[in-house]
């Protein structure tokens, strides 16, 4: 994905099934490609979330759970978005963090923040659901806040998120109107994210792809070879 705004050549709305891509090269021409979906356990999971103040009408409260698979692609996991009052939203946000359980959350540091982080905090502690919380002061306008998130799809093959989800007409439809679109709240939570690419870890390798040492022989480059020949297990003596 990339905003069309920034670089119309290279737009793209990814989505999967189990997954599929949707790739344009411009905003009316869409192809579509299977690829495959890793299971949870190898995605490392992070959050971000765009709060709005009113609760009909005006802009949309928006939650986003993101995992990065081993391979460091990008897939939209779960995502969040209502005009809600703020107990609502701070509900959804909990139920979100104790479902997936990201390692971090990202939010945006200013009136809102400052207003309802209190209860927000207070509720996490009530619920017991625990994650790192972020917080990126607002610079510049949307679409530079977004080149983060734009340039990590853009270098990792775009972002991945479920076919049959409900939300993903709105999904399509905010990211390809964006930014003269009427809604951009989508927008917001995933450059949010992106504020998190310097800290996102890849997620956690197949046991079949990780390296075990399994006898002490496997280690005869790294001790004295006598000492190799008496020990028995692996309660070394550092040398």
């Amino acid at each position: 994905m990339s905003f069309r705004a920034s670089t119309p050549s290279a737009c793209k709305v990814i989505s999967r099934s189990i997954a599929r891509i949707f790739r344009a090269r411009n905003p009316s021409a869409l192809t579509r490609v299977r690829t495959p979906r890793p299971p949870l356990q190898r995605l490392r999971l992070y959050g971000a979330s765009d709060f709005a103040v009113t609760s009909k009408g005006g802009d949309y409260t928006v939650h986003v759970v993101l995992g990065i698979d081993p391979q460091l692609k990008m897939y939209l996991v779960d995502m969040w978005r209502r005009q809600e009052s703020s107990s609502v939203w701070v509900e959804s946000f909990c139920d979100m963090v104790q479902r997936w359980r990201p390692a971090l959350w990202a939010l945006e540091k200013g009136q809102i923040t400052s207003g309802i982080g209190p209860f927000l905090k207070t509720r996490m502690r009530e619920r017991r659901c625990h994650t790192g919380l972020e917080e990126f002061p607002v610079r510049h306008d949307k679409a530079v806040r977004a080149q983060s998130i734009r340039a990590r799809m853009e270098f990792r093959g775009g972002l991945y998120v479920p076919a049959k989800a409900s939300w993903l007409s709105d999904l399509k439809a905010e990211l390809l109107a964006f930014p003269t679109g009427r809604h951009d709240d989508i927008v917001d939570a995933l450059g949010l994210a992106g504020q998190l690419v310097d800290k996102w870890c890849a997620g956690p390798q197949p046991i079949d792809n990780v390296v075990r040492f399994r006898r002490p022989e496997d280690f005869k480059d790294y001790c004295i070879e006598s000492e190799l020949e008496r020990d028995s297990g692996f309660s070394w003596k550092m040398i």
